[in-house]
């Protein structure tokens, strides 16, 4: 990463872009992508005057590039100090901008890690209140989260948060090659699975009271076990296409309504029938173009942030997560309305959204001739 920094330092700008988290990057990741691009900047002498004293704090080898520290994401020398004297002059540092998904202490915004999993409940809830209202309204909704990684643990929190049971946690175990599914109908105690984790344990040898554990070598078979657990949401948080022509004759064809919410990106087939699925099994899927998209609102929150205000200022983390869910809400239930009245079973969610956002773009309201325009009958 900082080899390609160096490399190519002009390609970065946050006039005109911003790089965001995706899998296996976080806050440190973030902090060193912002000590080699600053110290390219110093370099160039866009900001000599404006940090003079980043020259006489730093080793000039290192400020040449002669000698490269061993990073771990504790030590950005050059970051750390331009952050100070940011905070001490209490001016905003858009550069910051450049990247998202930052530490608050280094221009994060405070709700971004758990922004995606945040509206992936956000937008499971809405599209339930539509589909299921009653279990919505006395909270008997039940959740199961495909992957436990940020997204499927942040996405498993806000529900539990809400006052609905997580009853089924799936995850890969790389060091076996196995897929484990965990199962609890009391509710899985996610902040316990969670710490469990951290500290390096298996996920199979997890243990709380009611919780029955099985291994699987092979992924379908593990999918198979998830689409027929006693679930009204599914979480897909993992890679890949999870939904296939072939996993999907796996949901139960009993007249019960489930909700697939995709929290990664493009877990559903591109040649699965998802209205068919409607239709036929009252599967209906609430697409990654909404589903996951809290997260990129929550990138652009701490990009306009940084244009805004100095590092360091306090940022109110309940007034910005109630913006974010209201803005959520506001988007999901859109695109709902537009969904119900060309007809649920007619058309995908997906494909409303799509057509929703092009006709923003082209200034012309969507319709149901608009919609066969683009997709056909």
């Amino acid at each position: 990463l900082q080899r390609y920094i160096a490399k190519y330092p002009h390609q970065f700008n946050p006039e005109f872009s911003s790089w965001a988290p995706d899998v296996n990057t976080n806050s440190k990741v973030m902090k060193i992508f912002l000590d080699e691009y600053f110290r390219q900047l110093l370099l160039s002498g866009e900001f000599a005057e404006r940090y003079l004293s980043v020259y006489e704090h730093m080793n000039p080898e290192f400020m040449r590039g002669g000698h490269r520290l061993d990073y771990t994401g504790e030590t950005t020398p050059v970051l750390n100090e331009i952050i100070r004297v940011a905070k001490e002059q209490g001016f905003p540092l858009k550069e910051l901008a450049v990247v998202t998904g930052k530490d608050p202490d280094f221009g994060g915004h405070p709700i971004r890690e758990q922004a995606t999993g945040l509206g992936v409940v956000v937008s499971g809830l809405r599209l339930a209140k539509v589909l299921l209202p009653k279990k919505v309204e006395d909270k008997s909704l039940t959740f199961a989260v495909q992957g436990f990684g940020n997204v499927g643990f942040h996405s498993a929190k806000e529900a539990s948060l809400q006052g609905y049971k997580v009853s089924v946690v799936t995850e890969y175990k790389p060091s076996t090659g196995e897929f484990i599914v965990l199962k609890n109908l009391n509710g899985i105690e996610v902040n316990r699975l969670k710490d469990y984790l951290n500290k390096g344990y298996e996920i199979d040898l997890y243990h709380e009271e009611g919780l029955q554990i099985q291994s699987y070598r092979s992924e379908s078979d593990a999918i198979k076990d998830l689409f027929n657990s006693p679930v009204d949401i599914f979480v897909t948080a993992a890679f890949g296409e999870k939904l296939t022509t072939q996993t999907a004759q796996y949901i139960p064809n009993d007249g019960k309504t489930r909700i697939f919410v995709e929290g990664g990106n493009g877990p559903t087939a591109s040649n699965v029938n998802v209205t068919n699925l409607a239709r036929n099994k009252h599967f209906y899927i609430m697409p990654d173009i909404i589903g996951n998209g809290l997260g990129v609102y929550g990138s652009y929150r701490e990009y306009r942030l940084n244009f805004q205000q100095a590092p360091g200022t306090a940022i109110d983390s309940q007034k910005e997560r109630q913006l974010m869910i209201e803005k959520m809400e506001q988007v999901v239930d859109e695109n709902l309305l537009l969904w119900q009245q060309i007809g649920v079973n007619n058309v995908s969610l997906r494909e409303v959204a799509i057509a929703n956002a092009v006709a923003k773009i082209i200034e012309e309201p969507i319709t149901e001739a608009r919609m066969e325009s683009f997709y056909g009958n």
